[in-house]
Formats: C-alpha cells, structure tokens, sequence
C-alpha cells in the first residue's frame, strides 16, 4: 500500500467538513471582521452581506422545521412561524415579541 492511501485510510469521516467549516470562520473573521469600518472594499461587503443573509436563511428554516416537525398547522407568513411556536410553548413568548424575529 502506498502512504497516501494509507493516511487517507486513516483519516476520520467527517474531517473535510470540519476543516470547510473552520476555513469559513477564519475568513469571516480574518478577511471581514479585522478591517475598520472605513476599510472594508466592495468585496468584503458582499461577504458580509451574503454572510448574514444565510444566517438569516438558517433562522427561517429551523423556525419553519421545528412548526412542522410539532404538526402546529400552516402559517401564511415567516411571522407567523414564531406565534405558533410560543402558542405550543416550543419558544419563550419574550422572544416571540421581538421585532427582528417576526420579519
């Protein structure tokens, strides 16, 4: 057997993942988050932007997972999704009230 089989033999399943996720966060951080607030370019920008836009994305998803994964019923809009969550008693009602979750 040759040595690089045998080194990827010997690698954990899920390692190439691991290392993605922490190349995501060293560039996050290293390439966005270290520059002033003048400093950024056009490119840091739109990083940034799609950055929070996929956050925003991951909140919507798992509001919608968790309200069909309770069978809580179908919900006309996304503020929707956090009414029926604290109706269940799946989410604290304080945090149903605040206006960044409610879109």
């Amino acid at each position: 057997m040759s040595l690089s089989w045998m080194l990827w033999r010997s690698e954990k399943p899920g390692a190439d993942k691991e290392r993605v996720r922490k190349r995501k966060h060293t560039f996050i951080k290293e390439e966005v988050l270290s520059k002033g607030v003048e400093e950024p370019s056009y490119k840091d920008r739109l990083a940034l932007e799609r950055a929070v836009q996929k956050v925003v994305e991951s909140m919507l998803d798992i509001r919608r997972q968790l309200v069909s994964i309770y069978s809580l019923g179908f919900a006309e809009s996304y503020g929707q999704y956090p009414e029926k969550l604290a109706e269940a008693k799946r989410m604290p009602k304080g945090l149903m009230k605040m206006k960044c979750l409610t879109l």
